[in-house]
């Protein structure tokens, strides 16, 4: 009869640690669903930060806080790279178009990586692609992938309607 008391409690202790343990395992499934969700908001208000308040407002100084010592933007001159190489390139963009305005459209969000389609506006003021100032009013949008890793954006790729652009500024 003790033996039998013995193997009951011992299949009770497993089932019970079994137990234990899966709530343990999906304790943790769930605090890691939880910070994951927590670093893709993060990372969706870097980007919102860097569209609201470098692109649209100019406030090239958070560029310090959101980009990365080896990040390197597309439009940069090869070589360049980081928070300095940032400020360069959308100084030049907003003094080409100093009322640019860009939104998000969409954005896609990965663990570490943001896929956002964007459109911006503006009044054409300085040359740009060796077309002198047409005072036109032009729209063009883009898709931009940018890696981010603690909280600062540290890689991008991106592709935009260069053409669509050109055309609008050459238009008659």
């Amino acid at each position: 009869m003790n033996k039998k008391i013995g193997m009951i409690l011992l299949l009770l202790l497993t089932m019970i640690t079994g137990c234990l343990d899966e709530s343990t395992s999906s304790g943790q499934n769930d605090f890691r669903q939880q910070q994951a969700l927590e670093d893709e908001s993060k990372n969706i208000m870097i980007i919102k930060q860097y569209v609201e308040e470098i692109l649209n407002k100019g406030n090239l100084a958070l560029a310090d806080l959101i980009i990365g010592d080896d990040f390197v933007d597309p439009a940069a001159k090869p070589g360049e790279k980081g928070p300095e190489s940032l400020k360069k390139v959308i100084s030049s963009f907003r003094n080409i178009f100093p009322d640019l305005s860009v939104t998000i459209d969409e954005m896609v969000v990965g663990k570490e990586s943001i896929a956002w389609k964007w459109t911006a506006k503006g009044t054409n003021q300085r040359a740009i692609f060796g077309i002198a100032p047409t005072n036109k009013n032009v729209t063009f949008s883009g898709i931009i992938i940018d890696k981010i890793l603690d909280g600062k954006i540290i890689k991008r790729q991106g592709i935009w309607d260069r053409m669509g652009l050109i055309n609008q500024l050459t238009k008659k």
